[in-house]
């Protein structure tokens, strides 16, 4: 049945009084112990060089703590299909008798889990017919997402000569921690497997970490957020400082009894994100372990890049986002994906899933990057830099193209990029020519490689035309054109 629970607010709006700087007194000794004694709440993150010792409850709670309209706590009511809550200031919380169910708005919209939206008066409260009153707008970009509050470990394992500050686990720590304060730890150890010495030291902090997961102070999390940051061989996709092949190295740092144990645990799914050069996904042999890893089950998901120079400040703000889709909101990783132009231009994304092959991910912009090929900074026949002008698009249909074409403004050099095979459009609607561009998805097997190009910035990739037949700055006055004919017609 809907239940009425106090829950603590996470915004940092309150009522008070007006008053001259400085004249607020401190309290008195006494006041001090009284304080003391009652126990004040940790407001301030917890966490530093040692594995943190942040515990949670003993009880993981059915229920989000956060309303899903505002995100924010105070009086909620509890919806009884799902762990959503609503709070008194997005809607009059009526009178509940004994026994009455209540439906959230997201519930309402879609009944058993439905895909469209039922448009219906809103009839939350199974003991009346009056529809219950919802108060203002969104105030986020989703609408009714879960805000789920899990019992959540961020791992970060880092190799030795990687800096700790701004690595993107940390950032993932802080940027989750408003949304469970109490529900979350950060443990942080590095590695240098180059010696003997180093080897065993990570065997046996990882080791105790383990012990804490199993019947010490972090016996009571059940979601695992595991970050590794390493250099890979650029040739091999070996992580640095072994010969070994990634599986072994995988293997040590997270050992089957640590990974069996976040596979037992985990409620839901935990996800690990590699975050390392390239090839740890285009070369063949190294991309296979991953696969192979993931399908052993410990995680729901595995994330990857394919850039070869790869900067992880550069995918921060993506990893973030995709742990709290994955984590408080109940999404996949790609759900986050369109907010994200910026990593795409840097970087395919690969997600992995255990028995499920992977998906890559590849960024498309007409004039930039021309389903995921970056266009080349310079004209190869005049060399004048930044040169093309708009691109002109060949379709098969509003939403779905066939190949791009640019020309130089300056010589009339044109160079075209034909779809991909595999390319599959990710997101919805027309082709967006905007700075967002679009995003594509392209499916690979176990023991095979995309059979395009994997994102390097090359001109290699690119068929260079002179469909004009003559030089000159035509460029400037081309249109974006359309053509609706089939792709043999084009040949």
């Amino acid at each position: 049945m809907g239940r009425v629970k106090q829950t603590a607010r996470n915004s940092t709006g309150a009522p008070a009084p007006r008053m001259s700087l400085g004249t607020v007194s401190s309290p008195t000794d006494g006041e001090v112990a009284d304080i003391a004694t009652k126990g004040a709440k940790r407001t301030s993150p917890r966490f530093s060089k040692k594995p943190s010792a942040n515990k949670a409850s003993k009880k993981v709670k059915e229920n989000n703590e956060f309303c899903t309209n505002c995100r924010n706590g105070g009086k909620v009511l509890e919806c009884s299909t799902c762990p959503r809550v609503v709070c008194e200031k997005c809607m009059e919380i009526p009178q509940m008798t004994r026994g009455a169910k209540f439906i959230c708005p997201n519930c309402h919209l879609f009944p058993g889990d439905a895909k469209a939206p039922r448009i219906a008066p809103y009839l939350g409260l199974s003991s009346s017919n009056a529809p219950l009153v919802l108060h203002g707008g969104a105030s986020q970009r989703e609408t009714f997402p879960l805000c789920s509050n899990p019992h959540l470990v961020v791992l970060s394992l880092r190799l030795a000569s990687m800096p700790r500050a701004g690595s993107p686990a940390m950032l993932v720590y802080h940027h989750l921690y408003p949304y469970i304060p109490n529900n979350i730890a950060l443990v942080e150890l590095e590695y240098d497997f180059g010696t003997a010495e180093g080897l065993a030291k990570y065997t046996a902090a990882i080791e105790a970490v383990t012990d804490r997961i199993e019947k010490g102070d972090l016996t009571s999390f059940t979601t695992f957020a595991v970050y590794i940051m390493d250099h890979t061989d650029p040739e091999r996709g070996d992580l640095h400082f072994t010969l070994l092949p990634i599986m072994k190295v995988l293997n040590t740092l997270i050992p089957d009894r640590l990974g069996r144990l976040i596979k037992t645990k985990s409620t839901p799914k935990s996800m690990l994100t590699l975050l390392a050069c390239g090839s740890i996904v285009t070369v063949k042999e190294a991309r296979s372990d991953v696969v192979a890893f993931t399908n052993k089950g410990f995680f729901g998901c595995t994330v990857a890049f394919n850039q070869m120079d790869f900067q992880p400040c550069i995918v921060n703000m993506y990893v973030m986002d995709a742990a709290q889709a994955w984590f408080v909101q109940g999404k996949k990783p790609e759900a986050v994906l369109n907010e994200h132009h910026r990593v795409g231009a840097h970087t395919d994304i690969y997600v992995f899933e255990p028995n499920d092959g992977a998906k890559r991910y590849i960024w498309s912009h007409s004039g930039r990057r021309p389903f995921g090929e970056p266009a080349p900074l310079q004209c190869v026949i005049c060399k004048s830099i930044k040169s093309w002008g708009p691109p002109k698009v060949v379709r098969s249909s509003p939403a779905h193209a066939l190949c791009i074409i640019l020309m130089c403004t300056e010589c009339g050099h044109e160079v075209k990029k034909d779809r991909p095979s595999g390319f599959t459009k990710f997101t919805s609607g027309k082709i967006n020519t905007t700075e967002r561009g679009d995003w594509y998805m392209q499916m690979f097997l176990e023991n095979s490689l995309p059979t395009e190009s994997l994102g390097q910035c090359s001109t290699l990739f690119w068929s260079k035309l002179n469909l004009n037949g003559s030089h000159g700055k035509r460029g400037l006055h081309l249109r974006e054109t359309e053509i609706h004919d089939n792709k043999d017609q084009l040949s």
